[in-house]
C-alpha cells in the first residue's frame, strides 16, 4: 500500500514493445525481391540498355535494403534518407519510361502495353507505401 493514495503508482509495463510485421510484408519482400533479381538479368542486357538500367539497378538495391529494414524492424542507416529515397524512388519510376532506349512495349499492343504496365504499378504500392512508411517521422523504430 502507498502513503499517498493519489500519487501514481508506478508499473515496469512497458507501453511500446517490439514493432511486428505481417506476414504478408515478409511474403512481399522475399516475392518482390527474387521477381526483381530474376528479371535484372534480362533489363541490363536489353538492346538499349544504359545508365536508366544502372540507375534502376541501384534504386532496387537501395529499396530492397530499405524494405528489407521497414518489413523486418531494423533501423538502417538513418530515416531522413528512407524519406527522401521513399519520395524519389517512384519519381524516378515514371521519369525512367521517358529517358531509356529499351522498347518497353517488347511486342505488345499499346493496349497489351498499357496494361502490363498499370500491374507493375499495382504491385509496386506496397514497395513504395512500405519505404515511405519506413521514413516516417512517426516510424517508432527511428525512436529507439
Amino acid at each position: 500500500m502507498q502513503d499517498n493514495p493519489y500519487h501514481t503508482p508506478a508499473s515496469d509495463l512497458q507501453v511500446e514493445g517490439p514493432i511486428k510485421r505481417s506476414l504478408l510484408w515478409k511474403i512481399y519482400w522475399v516475392v518482390i525481391t527474387l521477381l526483381s533479381l530474376a528479371s535484372l538479368p534480362f533489363m541490363l542486357a536489353a538492346d538499349g540498355a544504359g545508365w536508366p538500367e544502372i540507375l534502376t539497378l541501384v534504386s532496387f538495391v537501395i529499396g530492397t535494403v530499405g524494405l528489407f529494414g521497414y518489413v523486418f524492424s531494423k533501423a538502417i542507416w538513418n530515416r531522413t534518407f528512407w524519406l527522401a529515397f521513399a519520395i524519389l524512388s517512384p519519381l524516378w519510376g515514371v521519369l525512367y519510361f521517358y529517358v531509356t532506349q529499351v522498347d518497353q512495349s517488347a511486342g505488345m499492343s499499346a493496349q497489351e502495353a498499357l496494361v502490363v504496365n498499370a500491374i507493375g504499378w499495382v504491385v509496386s504500392i506496397p514497395y513504395y507505401l512500405g519505404l515511405l512508411l519506413y521514413g516516417l517521422p512517426g516510424n517508432r523504430l527511428w525512436r529507439r
